[in-house]
């Protein structure tokens, strides 16, 4: 055997020769203080497992407020990454230490580094220790306000529950109006077919009688408001001149007093004649400040082809619209 395969093998086997050569290199401070490194290494690992302890502790707690903590786990699993990381740089350099003996003061300065970065470490996992105290407080905290909610939300489902009674019986009451609303409404478009039908009548007994036809609105008209609610004595329906932005305009039947309006003519040919009521009630505004309490356009016949346009435009406007007969 030569004697370089021996002292390979006295290295490899005998422990004494080999720091006895790691002495003569200047390397034994070296493997002291990596030695030294791993222990506290050992430390920190044996450190954080009393936390993971503690953590299991907390576990069921910390679920309900996860989003927060599971910000600090990922920091004490970066920590263990880094910390694993360190400790096979350290196993690294304890290999590469033999044959880079001129870096051996660079790997000093880098252990120095380390130590110090562990000591942060600490410092940092006493932190999360008091961290993690003060959720525990606030965890149990939060248990007694959500227990105070449960209680409250209990007390809101029986209200709930008795509204839910309350509007289902409603509802049926709800359904039997609407019934009787039905009921009315036929009734009253029987009413108005009737109403038509006299005012029909009335204007042919009126032509028989010779009375112009604004006269016979103007009674017609009393006889309907007073039907209303409108006392005899308050209904002094006149023929009245206005003027208006220098403009003179005629009202065929004119309350002031109650503010009453109505325009009477033999027929309704077109539209025009809606738009000659709403160009009179704007006038009344200016005048008195408000609108007329009742607007009336009258006629004995509309013509069938603006019957519907009439109806419409006098309804968007709030005209009560009288008449005798389509034609």
């Amino acid at each position: 055997m030569s004697l370089k395969e021996e002292i390979l093998r006295l290295l490899r086997e005998d422990i004494e020769f080999r720091y006895a050569v790691l002495g003569y290199l200047g390397l034994e401070e070296v493997v002291k203080s990596i030695k030294s490194l791993q222990e506290q290494v050992l430390l920190v690992q044996k450190s954080i497992e009393r936390h993971a302890q503690i953590l299991i502790g907390y576990s069921k707690r910390i679920e309900e407020l996860s989003s927060r903590i599971e910000e600090h786990s990922k920091i004490l699993a970066e920590h263990s990454k880094r910390l694993e990381e360190l400790s096979n740089r350290v196993e690294e350099h304890s290999k590469v230490l033999i044959e880079h003996s001129k870096r051996i003061k660079e790997l000093s300065s880098r252990i120095r580094d380390l130590s110090n970065r562990i000591e942060e470490h600490s410092k940092v996992l006493t932190e999360h220790t008091r961290i993690l105290t003060e959720h525990s407080k606030r965890i149990e905290e939060l248990s007694k306000r959500i227990e105070e909610h449960s209680k409250i939300l209990i007390e809101h489902s029986k209200r709930i529950e008795e509204l839910s009674n309350r509007i289902e019986e409603h509802s049926k009451i709800l359904e039997r109006h609407t019934t009787v609303l039905e009921e009315h409404t036929r009734a009253i478009r029987m009413l108005e077919g009737r109403v038509m039908g006299l005012t029909s009548a009335l204007i042919g007994i009126r032509s028989a009688l010779g009375i112009t036809l604004e006269e016979f609105v103007r009674e017609f008209l009393k006889g309907l408001l007073e039907a209303r609610g409108i006392p005899k004595d308050k209904l002094k329906l006149e023929r009245r001149i206005i003027r208006v932005d220098g403009k003179e305009l005629e009202l065929n039947v004119f309350n002031e007093e109650p503010l009453i309006l109505a325009e009477v003519t033999s027929i309704i040919e077109d539209v025009n004649e809606v738009n000659k009521v709403i160009e009179r009630v704007k006038a009344i505004e200016k005048i008195y400040g408000r609108r007329p309490d009742y607007v009336f356009l009258v006629t004995p016949t509309i013509w069938s082809k603006v019957f519907r346009e009439v109806v419409k435009r006098a309804k968007e406007h709030e005209i009560e619209l009288i008449y005798g007969r389509v034609a």
